[in-house]
């Protein structure tokens, strides 16, 4: 011994530690009656009822799959889909193709989509003009 320095003595049994307790985690998901969009897609103020939709809502609603199910029959991943009923891209090519593979007129799609995304923007731009006076 150096110095004052003891060496560590170390009991022969370690102490026994407390008992972990259990935890239960539960997840949810809400649907809506028809059983296909989320609560979410609904709420959001540009898809707030079937007529101002965005045209993605309806086909999915047509076909009654969740967003997984939905991106896995258009062949794309989910995020892209969720892009695009959130009118992120201005041209869903994607999108587009996936719903031409199932029969859908594309075109007509296309014409729908932009014209919801444009009515979208001009009620976002007539909010904001309100909320500016």
């Amino acid at each position: 011994m150096r110095h004052g320095i003891h060496p560590i003595q170390y009991p022969e049994t370690a102490p026994e530690s407390p008992p972990i307790p259990s935890i239960t985690i539960q997840t949810t998901a809400s649907l809506t009656a028809r059983g296909t969009t989320t609560d979410t897609d609904r709420k959001d103020p540009i898809n707030m009822n079937k007529a101002n939709a965005n045209p993605l809502l309806n086909i999915q609603d047509e076909y009654q799959k969740s967003n997984h199910e939905f991106s896995l029959l258009l062949g794309v991943d989910k995020a892209t889909l969720l892009d695009a009923k959130r009118g992120r891209p201005v041209n869903p090519r994607a999108i587009l193709r996936g719903l031409s593979e199932l029969g859908h007129d594309a075109a007509a799609f296309f014409e729908q989509y932009t014209q919801w995304r444009n009515e979208a923007r001009r009620r976002l731009i007539k909010s904001t003009n309100k909320a500016d006076a």
